[in-house]
């Protein structure tokens, strides 16, 4: 998995050096030996602010790359000999409006999207499931916190305050809940915080593939183990009933917390076809296989619906995951994929919301 960085390290650098390259030819007056070298070393320097700066500025560089090189294949396009005579680089000062235009057009997309990700929303789903005996259930799923210290406040009290209006008879966190800036300090207090809905409610678990990678100073192990330790229910290709539902938590696709590999998940079905089944995957798998073996609905989360404009988008052009979003049917599955309450690499959003899922599921 580390190998296949190499490339797209590469990748960011060359275009970040060709995008500075295309400016000082536009703006700066230096022979072409002093542009390549300077290209070279502000697209390293663009690369190391991103990774090690982050947040909005990692954004605006991310939607500034981006902005250019949809810009460099329309204006390929238009050096196609039938396309040439509409030419725009032909109208005078092109090059600098176009420029400054796609910068300014990324840092207003980068400020928007850092206000969308903070607004958080709650999206609601209503199911029921024939020819099974169960009681009327809420459902609340939260996926996808990647709990740090600059997020963490902020999504602890618009959980709290979505679970005060919505009353859910069941909280699912459905992975993610850290990542690598996560601190222990961080985990204990997102864990306590779950902990103490505990009382009034049940709360289950299952490890998405940054819980499984560990945070900065815990593995995997800890953080379950902690959750355990504050009254929360740890689905590892487990299986917790309640009002005659059974929840099944599977292990992490990746399943790399030691914890073993996944097991079938027809093993974990109930076999007497009378109790309605919820399958919780952090990433929406074998959606088709569990709606051939009965399974009622599944919920997933890990896609942030792309976060990112257009990654969204792209990913469903070339399938990269099952599912993007939303809510569809699988044979009996009803498959749900949340976009997420939180966001990773930075805290802005330019494709979809930032939510809370409620399902009530009732009798058919």
């Amino acid at each position: 998995m580390k190998l296949l960085l190499i490339p797209l390290l590469v990748g960011i650098i060359a275009y970040s050096s060709r995008f500075v390259y295309k400016v000082l030819i536009r703006f700066v007056k230096m022979s072409m030996k002093m542009k390549i070298i300077a290209s070279v070393c502000v697209g390293v320097a663009i690369f190391a602010m991103c990774m090690f700066v982050g947040g909005i500025f990692l954004a605006i560089v991310a939607h500034m790359l981006m902005l250019f090189l949809v810009a460099d294949i329309i204006l390929l396009i238009f050096k196609v000999p039938c396309c040439q005579k509409f030419d725009p680089s032909a109208f005078k000062h092109f090059d600098k409006i176009f420029s400054v235009g796609l910068l300014i057009l990324a840092i207003l997309m980068s400020v928007w999207g850092y206000f969308n990700a903070t607004d958080i929303q709650a999206t609601k789903y209503s199911v029921s499931f024939e020819d099974k005996v169960y009681e009327d259930t809420r459902v609340m799923f939260v996926s996808d916190i990647h709990a740090n210290d600059s997020n963490i406040k902020r999504i602890t009290e618009a959980i709290s305050e979505t679970y005060r209006i919505e009353k859910p008879n069941v909280i699912i966190v459905g992975g993610d809940l850290t990542d690598s800036s996560t601190s222990w300090q961080n985990a204990k207090e997102i864990s306590a915080f779950f902990g103490s809905m505990t009382d009034e409610v049940p709360v289950i678990f299952v490890y998405g593939n940054h819980d499984i990678m560990g945070g900065d100073d815990f593995s995997s192990h800890e953080l379950g183990n902690l959750l355990e330790r504050n009254g929360i229910t740890v689905l590892c290709d487990d299986v917790y009933e309640m009002n005659g539902i059974c929840f099944v938590g599977r292990n992490e696709y990746y399943s790399q917390s030691g914890r073993g590999v996944r097991a079938d998940i027809q093993s974990l079905v109930p076999g007497n076809g009378q109790n309605a089944t919820v399958v919780i995957d952090h990433q929406p798998k074998d959606l088709e296989k569990l709606g051939s073996i009965g399974v009622d609905m599944s919920l997933s989360g890990h896609t942030h619906n792309g976060q990112i404009f257009p990654l969204g988008h792209i990913c469903n052009l070339f399938g990269v995951n099952e599912m993007q979003y939303g809510m569809k049917r699988f044979g009996s599955n009803t498959a749900i994929v949340s976009s997420g309450v939180g966001t990773w690499g930075m805290n802005v959003r330019t494709q979809g919301v930032s939510e809370i899922v409620i399902v009530d599921i009732t009798k058919a």
